[in-house]
Formats: structure tokens, C-alpha cells, sequence
């Protein structure tokens, strides 16, 4: 009797468990078994995404025409990362009216997602100047957000890339600044492991906890990655050169975030700063004011020939700590620094700027430079190589300790 009762708990256990499966046939399918390579697969991967939990796409090229939203607990998952291929068609990109989203992780705007993974593919946004012409567009009238994170909660986007083919000038007409991953009201996700080349990478804003990591970019147009609200982020060990169209390279506008080990090198002599921290409506009509307070930033690897290793406009309680800058500035060079600073009593104090080695490779720029710092503290840094100031701190310095730097040649 005992192990009859036992065999039908574990019965029951097994169907509880099993039932999902058994009622609505969730699986894993191969989308080459419902589609053809090169052709519009739209309807069709929304149709099994709707279906099964895990949908592969198989190596080939698959056009997407209008978005394809995302049900939670799904898994979207390329056979390799080079060769399975998500491509904008032309019909949605000479459709759309600015912008274009490709995958949404959302039942139609209806509900928060929860654990969505998309992985080991890549996204080709297809916008080639020369032919958007023909189609009488331009780039910067057709923005793609490859993935739209929308209220996800433990999403992961993964082993990704981004390619596109943007082209820098001044018309500003072939090329875009629309990141091609959009994260909003979103929570505990992970994006991590993914390249992109000639477009903006990551916007994410009124997010909690992101964790952004190990990604590898090249030529952006605007801000690489940029944190809007929210909180808790962690940006982590990516790697990056050159950005274009005066922004920065980084932006961090988010509360109690940890920006540490990214080596960031900019030669393009556009770039506002390799990373800058809040925004303040007083220096842009661009932003509302925001905060980056309690951030901790520390470890990371910063180059840039023109303007700014990092940049403060809004943040109390800051830590920057360790990091290795190195500027060579030409022309000009009164703004370009290592650390610079643009505080008042409201929006800086309570930092402390510590162990940071700062090198000027051509004698010129500024190693820390601010105005009005208040009970903060700029020790034990090292400035190597000649500048026109070393610590420069003007306006009011109230309760702030500036000790112990060295100056090296």
C-alpha cells in the first residue's frame, strides 16, 4: 500500500510537471523545416514562437518585414553565429516611418516577458546608403531596433552580431544614432558576448539591474551604450573603438552602477568622452537633468585623442578609482583632461577620485580639472607625462582634500 501511494504521488508529480508540455505541444523546431532560406519568414517565426519554446535558426539568411513579438519563456537560438542570419527586408525598411523593429520581446504591449533568451545569431540591418537612395530614403530616416526589450524581466540576449553599414559625414543623412538594442522598464537582464560594427549598440532606460558585459563594438554613431533612470546596472569588460557625432562613448545617467574593466579607445577626434557620468540640462538642450549617483568606477582602460578620458556632469557619492587614462589631445586643449568635472552644491559631492594613473602622450590637456567639488577627496593619482594643468579644481573646493598626487615625467 505504501509504495502504491508512493508510485502515485511520483505519477502525479511527473503530470503536473509534464502537463504544459502534453496540453499546448511546446518543443524545440528547426525554422528551415516551415521556411526557405532567403525568403520573408515573418509570419512564419512569429507562428513558432507562438508554438514551441525553443525555435532554431538554422545557417542562411532570413528576411524579417514587420516585428515579431516574443512570448515569454522562449528561446531564439541560431545554428551559428556568423551563418544564421536575421536581415531587415527592404519592404520594412522603405515602410518604416523612422523605425523598425525587428524582435520585441512582448505579447503585443500586453503583460511583462519573462525569461527570453536570444542567442548566437546574427542581425543584419541592411542599411546600405546607396541603396536606400534608390528607395528614396536615407539612413538616418530608417531606425532599426534589431531587439526591443520591452518590460522583460531575465531576458538574455547573448552571443550576438550587429552589422550594419552607416557611413560618417556631415549631411548626416547615412547614418543613424538609434541603438540597435532598446531596453525599457526592463529588469535582471543580461546582454553579454555581442559585437557591432558601423551602428549605436545599447539604449537602455528605467531599467533595474542590467548587466551588460564582455561586448565588442566598433564605429558608433552615437552613445555605445547608453543607462537612462533606473538603477543597479553593471557594465563590464567590453571592449570598444571609436565613436562618432560628438557623444560619448558610454553614458551612464543611472543610479548605484559599477562600470569597471572596459577598454574604450577613441581616434576619430569626434567623441565628447570615453565615458560620462549624468547628465546636466544646464550644458545640453538635449537631456533632462539626470544622476549618476553612487557609482563606482573603477579598472577600466581609457584612450582618447580628443576631449575627455571621463566626464562628470551630474553625481554624488562617486568612486573613481584605478583606472588607467590616457589622453593626447591636439589643437585646443583647455577642455581636454583626463577627469573633468562640472560640479555644483546640488550635483557633485561626496566623490572620491583615487589611484587613477593619467598620462598625457604629447605634454598637452589637463589631468584632473573641474569646478566647485564639495566634500570630496582627488588622492594618491599619478600624472604622468607634461600638461598644462595637473589638478586643477576652480570655484568653491568646500570640505574637499586634494593630497598626495604625483607628477611623473
Amino acid at each position: 500500500m505504501i509504495k502504491t501511494f508512493s508510485s502515485i504521488k511520483i505519477l502525479i508529480a511527473i503530470t503536473v510537471l509534464l502537463f504544459p508540455l502534453i496540453v499546448y505541444g511546446k518543443k524545440t523546431v528547426h525554422i528551415s523545416k516551415y521556411a526557405r532560406r532567403g525568403s520573408d519568414v515573418t509570419n512564419v517565426l512569429q507562428k513558432l514562437v507562438n508554438e514551441n519554446t525553443k525555435v532554431i535558426i538554422d545557417k542562411g539568411t532570413w528576411y524579417i518585414s514587420s516585428t515579431v513579438y516574443i512570448p515569454s519563456g522562449t528561446t531564439i537560438e541560431g545554428r551559428s553565429k556568423k551563418k544564421s542570419i536575421l536581415k531587415a527586408s527592404e519592404t520594412a525598411l522603405s515602410n518604416s516611418n523612422g523605425q523598425f523593429r525587428m524582435l520585441v520581446t512582448s505579447n503585443k504591449g500586453v503583460g511583462k516577458t519573462l525569461g527570453i533568451t536570444v542567442s548566437n545569431l546574427t542581425f543584419d540591418l541592411n542599411r546600405h546608403p546607396a541603396e536606400l537612395r534608390t528607395l528614396n530614403k536615407s539612413v538616418s530616416e530608417c531606425g532599426v531596433n534589431a531587439l526591443y526589450i520591452e518590460g522583460g524581466i531575465h531576458v538574455v540576449l547573448r552571443d550576438c552580431i550587429f552589422i550594419d553599414y552607416c557611413i560618417y559625414d556631415n549631411s548626416g543623412k547615412n547614418y543613424s544614432i538609434m541603438p540597435v538594442v532598446f531596453a525599457v522598464n526592463a529588469s535582471e537582464c543580461t546582454i553579454s558576448g555581442c559585437s557591432t560594427e558601423n551602428c549605436t549598440f545599447l539604449y537602455v532606460n528605467n531599467c533595474l539591474n542590467v548587466t551588460i558585459s564582455e561586448n565588442i563594438g566598433k564605429n558608433s554613431f552615437g552613445t555605445w551604450i547608453e543607462t537612462e533612470g533606473g538603477r543597479g546596472h553593471k557594465i563590464l569588460n567590453n571592449v570598444f573603438n571609436d565613436v562618432w557625432c560628438q557623444v560619448s562613448t558610454i553614458g551612464i545617467n543611472s543610479t548605484g552602477c559599477v562600470v569597471f574593466g572596459n577598454s574604450i579607445s577613441n581616434e576619430t577626434k569626434k567623441e565628447i568622452s570615453c565615458l560620462t557620468l549624468g547628465h546636466d540640462d544646464r550644458h545640453s538642450d538635449c537631456y533632462l537633468s539626470t544622476k549618476a549617483d553612487s557609482c563606482y568606477v573603477h579598472d577600466n582602460i581609457l584612450r582618447t585623442s580628443n576631449n575627455l578620458g571621463i566626464l562628470v556632469q551630474s553625481g554624488s557619492h562617486l568612486r573613481i578609482e584605478d583606472n588607467q587614462i590616457e589622453i593626447s589631445p591636439s589643437g585646443a586643449t583647455s577642455y581636454h583632461s583626463g577627469i573633468g568635472i562640472a560640479g555644483d552644491e546640488t550635483n557633485f559631492h561626496h566623490a572620491r577620485i583615487k589611484g587613477n594613473i593619467i598620462r598625457s602622450i604629447n605634454g598637452k590637456g589637463n589631468g584632473i580639472i573641474g569646478i566647485n567639488m564639495y566634500d570630496s577627496e582627488i588622492e594618491n593619482n599619478t600624472l604622468i607625462g607634461g600638461f598644462d594643468n595637473r589638478v586643477s579644481i576652480r570655484g568653491n573646493k568646500h570640505g574637499t582634500r586634494i593630497v598626495n598626487n604625483t607628477n611623473s615625467k
